[in-house]
């Protein structure tokens, strides 16, 4: 699953683009098909921030301002979701993306099984500065996120 969120890290950031849409057209469920199986459902959530910070990128799917459905909330703490995949890096508009794939369970193919979470790492570590290099971001900052 983070090998999709990867896929979507790496074609919306380079071209800045925002949305659930691949460049190809790809919705979330069909990126996280190219990599395994998922089964009860499944669901993405964007972030766009010019912060780094992962605990406030969490804070603000869970705060969720800006999004009348509460979507990213519903989300997280949906029950039927039980296992997620992560991936974030640079974004050609906002600075950096995260992305998060949900799904009840999720059987990855082979050729898309990270190990130890090495690749995840790599790839973030590979696409964004080291996390020292960005500022806590001011309240003001805070409010011109984009959340999809």
């Amino acid at each position: 699953m983070s090998a999709a969120a990867r896929e979507h890290v790496k074609d919306s950031g380079r071209r800045g683009s925002l949305g659930h849409a691949g460049s190809d057209g790809s919705t979330s469920a069909q990126r996280m098909g190219r990599h395994g199986r998922f089964r009860r459902g499944s669901a993405e959530n964007i972030n766009y921030s010019v912060a780094t910070d992962a605990r406030q990128t969490v804070l603000q799917m869970l705060i969720d301002d800006g999004v009348p459905s509460r979507a990213h909330r519903r989300n997280i703490f949906n029950p039927d979701f039980t296992v997620i995949g992560v991936a974030g890096g640079r974004h050609k508009t906002h600075r950096f993306m995260v992305v998060v794939n949900f799904a009840g369970d999720f059987e990855e193919s082979e050729s898309s099984v990270v190990r130890g979470g090495a690749a995840t790492v790599a790839e973030v570590g590979k696409s964004a500065p080291p996390l020292a290099d960005f500022a806590a971001p001011e309240p003001a900052a805070l409010r011109k996120r984009h959340y999809l």
